[in-house]
């Protein structure tokens, strides 16, 4: 059968294969009926419950390993090995099943199919259940799946466990949850490893493999246009139906395909693609003509190998898309044969890559074909990236954001008409502040249903909570209590659902922005690839900190909805389909506003100029100077030249050179933005362009300081019930108190509060309000009855207490921006007896007062930095307001007289104490600290009002000692005093604190930071600066790369250093376990002058393992870049170089069991996204000593 039709014609083997056959009756029935079962999916695409009111679905997902690592656990086989609460054992040493789903605030849950799915592959394969002596019994099963994988070696290895594999079955039904079924293993499996082999030929036939070599870590390894290719997915997916049925699942989508990836270099595929091109063009003429090129006939069009033609990787990546697009569709129908309701989902990767073609997949064409639309890996619940932790001089001089998360979630509501939006993999962030508010950011931005990555690790260790943060289950990555954020979440959400889950209910958009489908293909096809994405997440910077409303809208949606906005947004849009190009034009004619950034949609999806664009002009950008705009606010750099008709007017310009342009066609207006902007001056542009035709924002919101808007502060609105509520995200670090007004609040007395149950008062259509840094606020403005009918009688939140948090919050960072010096806080919950105030009525006593005052108020809590050092203050509701060590004095005769066994455990440098005394009296001995050594030796520290301890009065310590104030509100203060230990090299096993009963004064410790001295280390250092150097462009457009006397520097560069013959570095066993690539980083300023943190260290280093062979970390070595940046917490400070040090076992972690012996090649690729050159110098490996 010819290649090309086979995925339009199902082979007659698989009639048979698929079969209807009976499954057990009791299979459906053994699904216990739980609330979270009884969900339904509204034709908005809105999940409601059981009562048919709106809901946000938080799931979890499982590998079938996980069921592994639970097993080991229960056998005690492994261990954890940090602490946690004894409520949460259940959480930590799982299973994770209904209990457990509903503690961690779940309603979802997620599993990947394990590879007993294989079994479908064999010839004597007739259904789930259908063979001799099968009972339904899970015993049964996996003795069946053993005698059958045991014929075949090069799968006799992927059978689980049965202590394991029978919690994975068991969860289908155990769950309780409805399930969103993973089906990794169809693509992950590699049988091609074997694929020439008779054993595994008579499994997957002799045509099933796809041919590519660059493979990512799912990649798609057999065929999707030949017939035992596509065979191979549909098994893999109909088995894992019929899994979840016969074990009492209930299914609420099926993910055929997880971060896909797929090409083919196949005669196969081939084939196929050269009798799509004569299907599609009829004669080799008509194909040479549209394509710009010259080929004899369809075969060698088809058999061309890379480098490919533009216009033909065009049409190839086409043809890719309409094989995978027909696959999922049969999928569906397999699947349903099963399922009659099942509803199919892609999960692509994200970030750059969601809106690309990269992976193979055109994200428009995809969501024609799937039930669900998938946002990728990580989602788009980011909204903190490439923020500021100080305010700039102005709006238009505040630095570009990387709004990419806004762009994707933009294009996911585009294609969601009627389904719902999944986040299968929202990675958490570091805390609960981060969980609680990315699961927000997820939802307000159009997520329905967001599973935090991911609920595993629970035997992880230190070494691996750095490799792998993203392990929610692992306690050195993720603190246990921090796990409430989810519940939190859910519960915060659910209380204002009918606000912001229907989509009935957002903003109506008048603009939209335009996502190419052609130039995402073209773009990847002039090795650009990126540059989609970049484009359409700057101006979707630009307009949503610029708080419009606006939509993403593909050119396939033109005829359809272009009528439906005032403007339309162009950015980086080179090629078009000639079919946009008239709709544009009919568009614009009608009176609609076309504004065109970057590119100007002036050639064919194939790279033809077209006879008539709009934008009919040629422009010669030269290198300009940047300058301030003439007549807008911002900055710019203008065109050098532009040869344009007199049709064409200039709006405005950089010392008298053309940035925007202006043309009338019929009752419409285009914009062409000739010059180069940054993105804050992008959104003036916008704003000032648009205002010109009456399209006004959502709200303008004001800083109280200045008339100016705050940047990177996004905005939602929601209309309900005759009221509006108003989402607001402060994205940066720091706090902004701000002036809202809009229509709406226009006659009305104030707003609602609603995640904080205040209100706040309205001043002639405007309300002040503190918008702290990442926390969520949602505002609901309407009439005085409405708000108190749906939020009952609230308590005002005024000014003057807003000014107050808000010079309380700008003071905290000023202190957490100090150098802090490394420390380990000590936990001192158990020990504390005192609180710094009693609103709440505790029953336990103050120590905080004196003759004039009482109560320490307004302290931080948690881990901050204070005069340099960080301190665990205690959280008074996590402790029953025991915050504090109060001692025993004349005037607090209940304190503490002593506290011992304090555990230390570690060889210090010294000990920081904050701490401070009521009723002081200087020269006093108040308080004495005992470190316990090793040895079983001892010191004594004494603390004497006046020379190391104050009185937390401010005005009553001399100048001296007020130098070591830790923290100061209102004339009242603690400190902060180090002591500096004389023995380093002895362990400090413990310390005690011991109270002087006859003092005046109450002294009162705060917290107690210990700093572990220094490993004393004989490091050798091998610098590669005599090693080959060899640059690669890793992008067609925005790079730079220049040699430096010791480095480089380079933006979008692949950067190779290759040892000269002699020169490889020899690494002993010893030598490999301490080894490490290390180089100093900085950034140089980009042309506005901002300065960009490095985004990735992407590293590969080569050689020989410990035989002498050829060995290679490929892929996984250079993902590790990622968590390096992450975790070295690189800054974007260009005055300052920092250390990066890759160990080289974190790099080869995947190959624990071998070791390099040798490295002679490192591969550099300092990513910072397209913002800026990265600086990179004095490049070594080094490693520890022998003793």
């Amino acid at each position: 059968m010819n290649p090309l039709l086979t995925f339009f014609a199902a082979a007659p083997c698989l009639t048979v294969f698929f079969t209807a056959l009976p499954l057990l009756s009791t299979a459906a029935e053994s699904v216990t009926a739980t609330p979270e079962l009884q969900y339904s999916i509204d034709n908005e695409g809105n999940i409601l419950d059981a009562a048919g009111k709106p809901q946000l679905m938080l799931g979890s997902q499982y590998s079938f390993v996980d069921f592994r690592e639970f097993a080991a656990l229960r056998k005690g086989k492994k261990k954890i090995l940090f602490p946690y609460p004894a409520k949460m054992e259940k959480i930590y040493k799982g299973p994770h099943y209904y209990h457990e789903l509903k503690q961690l605030g779940l309603n979802l849950s997620a599993i990947n199919n394990s590879a007993m799915w294989l079994r479908a592959l064999f010839p004597d394969y007739r259904g789930f259940n259908a063979y001799p002596g099968y009972d339904g019994s899970p015993e049964e099963l996996f003795r069946e799946i053993s005698r059958k994988f045991s014929r075949v070696k090069q799968i006799a290895s992927r059978v689980p466990g049965w202590d394991w594999g029978r919690m994975y079955l068991d969860f289908y039904r155990k769950a309780g949850m409805p399930l969103y079924l993973e089906a990794t293993h169809a693509q992950g499996f590699r049988l091609q490893k074997h694929r020439n082999e008779p054993e595994i030929i008579s499994l997957i036939g002799a045509d099933a493999v796809a041919h590519w070599t660059n493979g990512s870590l799912f990649f798609l390894h057999y065929s999707v246009v030949t017939r035992s290719g596509r065979d191979i997915y549909l098994k893999c997916w109909k088995y894992h139906a019929d899994e979840n049925r016969e074990f009492g699942g209930k299914a609420f989508a099926y993910e055929l395909f997880n971060e896909p990836k797929y090409d083919d270099n196949s005669p196969f595929f081939k084939q196929a693609f050269s009798e799509y091109l004569k299907k599609k063009f009829g004669t080799v003429e008509t194909m040479n003509r549209a394509l710009l090129t010259d080929y004899r006939d369809f075969t060698s069009a088809g058999n061309q190998s890379a480098p490919f033609p533009p216009a033909l990787q065009v049409e190839r990546r086409k043809f890719m898309q309409s094989a995978i697009s027909s696959l999922l569709r049969e999928g569906r129908a397999l699947i349903r044969t099963t399922d009659p309701e099942a509803r199919t989902t892609v999960q692509l990767h994200s970030e750059y890559s969601l809106f690309s073609n990269w992976h193979g997949f055109d994200f428009y064409e995809l969501h024609q074909n799937t039930d669900m639309v998938n946002a990728g890996t990580n989602g788009f619940c980011l909204y903190d990236v490439g923020v500021s932790d100080r305010p700039p001089r102005s709006f238009v001089d505040a630095q570009d954001v990387n709004a990419l998360h806004i762009f994707n979630s933009r294009l996911c509501l585009a294609v969601a008409d009627g389904k719902p939006i999944v986040d299968q993999e929202m990675y958490a962030g570091p805390d609960y502040q981060s969980l609680y508010t990315r699961i927000w950011t997820d939802v307000t931005r159009g997520a329905n249903v967001v599973f935090p990555f991911s609920f595993t690790g629970s035997t992880g260790t230190k070494a691996d909570a750095k490799k792998a943060m993203y392990q929610l289950l692992n306690g050195f990555a993720f603190a246990p209590e921090d796990l409430r954020a989810v519940p939190d979440a859910r519960d915060a959400i659910a209380g204002v659902a009918d606000f912001i889950l229907p989509r009935k209910n957002r903003e109506k958009a008048a603009v939209a922005l335009v996502a190419s489908t052609p130039t995402m293909r073209w773009n990847y096809a002039t090795n650009n690839d990126m540059q989609t994405p970049v484009r359409g997440a700057f101006s979707s910077g630009a307009l949503a900190y610029g708080h419009y409303a606006f939509d993403a809208i593909f050119e396939e949606q033109f005829k359809e909805r272009l009528g439906r906005y005032r403007a339309v947004v162009a950015d980086g849009v080179k090629v078009i389909y000639p079919a946009s190009n008239a709709l544009l034009r009919k568009y614009v004619a009608a009176g609609g506003v076309l504004i065109a950034y970057n590119a100007f949609l002036q050639r064919d999806e194939h790279g033809k100029p077209f006879a008539e664009p709009l934008f009919d002009f040629k422009q010669h950008p030269g290198d300009e100077p940047v300058g301030r705009l003439f007549r807008l606010k911002g900055k710019a750099r203008p065109v050098a030249d532009i040869r344009r008709s007199r049709d064409w007017e200039t709006v405005d310009s950089v010392d008298g050179k053309p940035v925007i342009l202006r043309r009338k066609l019929g009752k419409g207006t285009l914009y062409a933005i000739v010059g180069d902007l940054p993105q804050y001056s992008l959104a003036t542009v916008y704003r000032e362009l648009l205002e010109r035709h009456g399209i006004a924002r959502q709200a303008e919101i004001q800083l109280t300081e200045k008339d100016d808007t705050p940047p990177n502060v996004e905005l939602y609105k929601f209309r309900h019930n005759g009221m509006t509520a108003f989402y607001l995200m402060n994205g940066d670090r720091y706090p902004k108190l701000i002036r809202l007004r809009a229509s709406e609040l226009a006659g009305t007395e104030f707003l609602a509060d609603a995640l904080n149950q205040k209100r706040l008062t309205v001043i002639d259509g405007a309300a002040t309000l503190l918008l702290k840094a990442h926390t969520p606020t949602l505002l609901v403005a309407g009439s005085a009855d409405a708000l108190n009918g749906r939020f009952g009688t609230l308590a005002e939140q005024t000014l003057p207490e807003m000014e107050k948090e808000y010079a309380e919050l700008r003071r905290k960072l000023e202190l957490s921006g100090q150098r802090v010096t490394p420390g380990r806080c000590l936990n001192l919950q158990k020990y504390a007896n005192s609180g710094f105030d009693n609103q709440q009525g505790y029953t336990n006593e103050i120590a905080w007062f004196d003759r004039k005052s009482r109560y320490f108020e307004g302290i931080p809590w948690g881990v901050n930095a204070f005069n340099g050092v960080e301190c665990d203050i205690i959280r008074f509701d996590y402790n029953e307001n025991r915050t504090c060590l109060a001692f025993r004095g004349k005037h607090f005769p209940n304190g503490l007289r002593r506290v011992d066994r304090i555990p230390v455990n570690a060889n210090l440098s010294g000990i920081s104490f904050f701490h401070a005394v009521t009723f002081g009296k200087a020269g006093e001995k108040v308080l004495t600290c005992r470190i316990h050594y090793r040895d079983g030796s001892h010191q004594d520290i004494p603390f004497i009002t006046g020379k190391n301890i104050g009185d937390w009065n401010t005005a009553a310590n001399p100048p001296e000692l007020r130098a070591l104030i830790a923290y100061e509100d209102g004339g009242k203060c603690f400190f902060r005093w180090s002591w500096n230990n004389p023995k380093p090299d002895l362990e400090v096993t413990e310390i005690s604190l011991i109270g002087a009963d006859a003092a005046e004064a109450t002294p009162i410790v705060l917290g107690i930071t210990v700093h572990e001295a220094p490993e004393r280390r004989n490091m050798v250092s091998i610098p590669l600066r005599d090693w080959k150097l060899q640059a690669v462009p890793t992008s067609g457009s925005n790079t730079h790369f220049r040699k430096l006397e010791d480095g480089f520097e380079a933006q979008n560069y692949r950067v190779e250093l290759a040892a000269p013959a002699g020169k490889a570095v020899k690494l002993t066993p010893e030598a490999y376990r301490t080894a490490v690539l290390k180089y100093s980083y900085n950034n140089k300023p980009d042309q506005w002058g901002f300065s960009h943190p490095l985004q990735a260290a992407y590293a590969r280093v080569t050689g020989r393992d410990g035989d002498g062979k050829p060995f290679d970390c490929g892929f996984t070595g250079s993902y590790y870049g990622w968590e390096v940046c992450r975790s070295h917490h690189l800054d974007s400070d260009p005055e300052t170089w920092q250390e990066i040090r890759i160990p080289l076992t974190a790099i080869y972690a995947q190959y624990p069991a071998k070791r390099l012996s040798e490295v002679s090649r490192v591969l550099l690729e300092p990513n910072n996204k397209n913002a800026s050159p990265a600086l990179v110098r004095d490049i070594c490996i080094e490693y520890e000593a022998g003793q």
